[in-house]
């Protein structure tokens, strides 16, 4: 219970941030906004956005593509 209570008094963006700590983090350049490292990483234009978008972003064409190319290196990488 008390996890709970420290996470609502968390901002929505460090919500996001800990809920996708693997693909986000602050865009440096701009820290109203996240940057989805995947996208970046990518080669995607699309990599950056308003934090009230961030869920919208990963149901995009684009992050969906590349999310989908990143688990199956990462598959293939732990095969080795």
């Amino acid at each position: 219970m008390q996890k709970k209570v420290s996470d609502q008094k968390k901002s929505f963006e460090d919500r996001l941030l800990q809920k996708y700590e693997q693909i986000i983090i602050r865009n440096p350049k701009d820290l109203q906004k996240y940057l989805c490292k995947w996208c970046r990483d990518g080669g995607s234009p699309f990599y950056s956005g308003l934090w009230n978008n961030c869920d919208a972003h990963f149901e995009t064409k684009s992050h969906l593509k590349i999310a989908e190319s990143y688990q199956i290196s990462q598959i293939e990488d732990s095969r080795l």
